[in-house]
């Protein structure tokens, strides 16, 4: 078709009947050309022995991602992002000999799965392309990414590769707080960076046979401590257990190895009376007439690990109670109820104790539902959780589940608002973000709505309604019952608070507190008795020393022990404190948070004890015990939690009496100078507080040799 000039107008071939002046149409191509990315052909690449590697498989699964977006206009920008990832990583290949776009492709898979959009997907296919990735041989910079693909993706890929790095600190390494720190300062700019982190070392975890073996622990340990503890932050309980399995089978190889075997062995004995089981629940429940899904589940490797050291359950006593469970899926939240009814009246009575309703109150990382443990002929106990569709999908993908991206997450910014204002220590860190991680609508008895972070208490609540009803709290009244100031609060609860106009604040009251803005209120009226009246000395240390002595037991130390500590001084001193007179006082004060100090000391302990240069310091051990079954395991195990060895022991029985006794030597390898000194003091305690021990000395090696040669000759 001829185009036609007409006075300086251009017809257009397709639309004869459009007219546009040549210099808009030449702007327009201008404008286009400026903000449309290249279109980069997609190349085959060569493989130094696979020969050439086409992009026709990897297009393929491309045009599936698309298929699952819900909108269809953003193909063609998920494909530009796709080419740009095939050619920056061109000719990079993965350890397991794979193109490296493999990589970045199978993120995008997960997050589509996921239910992301399209921006995040493109950011997931680009995500390695600033750190990695080159085009034409130059270096790719967010300022290109964002250019190519939108000012958004180039953000989140900037995110997603930051996270990737240890964060800026001023000691050695960073500590866990500080990587915590980061990641919420990342996820407030958008929740979708760590969900994108987390789907790129889920795939790493995937693969992670294939790197070196001190990277694959690396990895592994990072991902237990960090990454898994996000996704359970998050709620995504399918990602938190995957990662869980995936890091502890190179962590603790051996322990792994045994627990898989054990559980395998209880599966393949009681899988036949599960299935029973389920047929038994399927007939009484299908009697509803409601449409019930009922699921067997086993529990994952390293959950039953937990499980077994939260129980102290040995591995030989592990039962199908154990390592089974059963998910019920009901339509509605109202079924829930009428079904466990049903469950326990006509078919498994309850276990009494062992019934517990998370729904009217939920998990901290938001997960709801009924939980009861029912008597099973043939079976033993057995787990039976029950959810609606809705609680359901948050069990499996958590934040995922809901449109987080319309929501404003207000738990981040008082997380970020703790983070500044407190030292927090790795200790309280998880506990207090999941106890935030969902937020809750209390009501005043007027009828007025106050929002509140999840895991806030009464004490938080009247903070949040005026300083001089805090300042008088006496108790609570809950949804018209009498309530301790410490009552955690649930969604839709009624709270009034009850004054005493004599009462004032006290020193416990730190550890009931959730919000910054409770802690800020109880700080400065600590200090008084009254609003005229200051405290003395006396009476700001002594409930301040009550604290420490409740804190440091909980570490196997005394006050006294602690703080006659060099180490302990010196710790206090770098984190500001003029002595311990000082921190004491602080804290009595409520200007220092004695529980997380505490907890952050023996934190450094720790760390200084896995990574002392000095030569390990031995001391002896002579433990006399009543012997009993599983003795040297109650003792040697808390032990090793410490950072030292036992490099040497031995053990043996004789008669006092009537009654079975036991000595025990144990030569104990520990971190020299203060460190040293506390971990002694530790075994010590520790070895004291288990069951069955009666005497516990530091023999010299004179009576080891002598107790060691009448041993031998076959005293006792």
């Amino acid at each position: 078709m001829k185009v036609k000039n007409i006075k300086g107008q251009l017809s257009l071939p397709l639309y004869p009947t459009a007219m546009v002046r040549v210099k808009d149409l030449r702007r327009w191509q201008e404008w286009v050309g400026s903000r449309m990315p290249p279109i980069f052909s997609v190349m085959p690449i060569k493989h130094a022995t696979r020969g050439w590697v086409h992009p026709a498989p990897y297009l393929d699964r491309i045009r599936q991602i698309v298929s699952q977006i819900k909108d269809p206009s953003a193909g063609h920008f998920v494909h530009l992002a796709f080419r740009l990832a095939w050619e920056g990583h061109s000719g990079q290949f993965r350890k397991s000999g794979e193109p490296y776009i493999e990589h970045p492709l199978a993120v995008a898979e997960i997050v589509t799965e996921w239910g992301m959009g399209p921006e995040k997907i493109a950011a997931a296919l680009c995500h390695d392309l600033i750190e990695d990735g080159k085009i034409r041989g130059q270096r790719i910079t967010k300022e290109y990414l964002a250019e190519k693909l939108g000012a958004n993706v180039a953000e989140l890929v900037e995110g997603i590769t930051e996270l990737g790095k240890e964060p800026e600190f001023s000691g050695e390494k960073p500590s866990l707080v500080d990587i915590y720190r980061k990641w919420l300062q990342y996820g407030a700019k958008d929740l979708a960076i760590i969900v994108a982190k987390l789907a790129d070392r889920l795939h790493n975890m995937r693969t992670l046979a294939y790197v070196k073996e001190d990277v694959r622990l690396k990895k592994s340990e990072e991902t237990l401590s960090v990454y898994a503890k996000i996704a359970d932050i998050l709620g995504i309980w399918e990602v938190k257990r995957e990662l869980e399995d995936r890091s502890f089978q190179y962590v603790n190889p051996g322990i792994y190895s045994n627990n898989r075997s054990r559980r395998k062995s209880i599966i393949e004995r009681s899988k036949d009376r599960v299935e029973e089981i389920v047929r038994a629940l399927r007939e009484k429940l299908d009697q509803s007439g409601l449409h019930i899904e009922i699921i067997p589940e086993k529990r994952f490797i390293f959950e039953l690990h937990e499980r077994m050291q939260k129980r102290e359950i040995l591995l030989e006593d592990l039962t199908p109670t154990d390592v089974w469970r059963i998910k019920i899926v009901v339509p509605r939240k109202e079924d829930c109820h009428a079904i466990e009814g049903r469950i326990h009246d006509e078919l498994f009575p309850p276990v009494q104790g062992e019934i517990h309703n998370y729904i009217a109150e939920p998990r901290p990382n938001g997960h709801r539902f009924l939980h009861s443990y029912v008597k099973v002929p043939r079976f033993g106990r057995l787990l039976i959780q029950i959810r609606d569709q809705e609680m359901e999908k948050n069990y499996r993908l958590g934040i995922l589940s809901r449109d987080w991206r319309k929501e404003s997450f207000s738990w981040l910014s008082a997380l970020m608002d703790y983070l500044r204002g407190s030292a927090v220590t790795t200790h309280a860190l998880h506990d207090m973000i999941a106890a935030v991680s969902d937020p809750i609508v209390v009501y005043t008895r007027q009828g007025k709505a106050i929002e509140l972070p999840f895991g806030s208490t009464a004490l938080d609540f009247a903070a949040f309604i005026h300083t001089e009803i805090f300042k008088h709290a006496k108790e609570a009244i809950v949804n018209g019952r009498p309530a301790a100031l410490s009552r955690v609060l649930q969604e839709g609860d009624e709270v009034f608070i009850v004054k005493d106009e004599s009462g004032w604040p006290k020193l416990e009251w730190v550890k009931w507190i959730r919000t910054h803005k409770a802690l800020q209120t109880l700080r400065p009226l600590l200090k008084k008795k009254s609003d005229t009246e200051e405290k003395s000395d006396k009476e700001i240390l002594g409930p301040a020393w009550t604290l420490l002595t409740e804190e440091a037991s909980r570490f196997h130390l005394t006050a006294e022990q602690l703080t006659q500590n060099e180490y302990f001084i010196s710790f206090l001193r770098e984190k500001g404190f003029g002595d311990v007179q000082d921190f004491i006082y602080r804290a009595g004060l409520g200007r220092a948070k004695m529980d997380e100090l505490v907890a952050e000391f023996m934190e450094s302990v720790q760390e200084a004890a896995s990574e002392r240069s000095e030569k390990p310091r031995e001391y002896r051990v002579k433990i006399i015990v009543k012997d009993r079954s599983g003795l040297l395991d109650d003792i040697t195990n808390p032990l090793k939690g410490l950072g030292v060895n036992m490099s040497e022991g031995f053990f043996y029985n004789y008669v006092e009496g009537e009654e079975k006794k036991g000595v025990i030597f144990l030569i104990v390898e520990g971190s020299a100078g203060a460190v040293g000194m506390i971990q002694q003091l530790q075994v010590l305690t520790i070895i004291k507080n288990t069951r069955g021990v009666e005497q516990v000395t530091f023999p010299s090696q004179e009576e080891i040799d002598k107790v060691m040669k009448e041993y031998l000759k076959g005293k006792g």
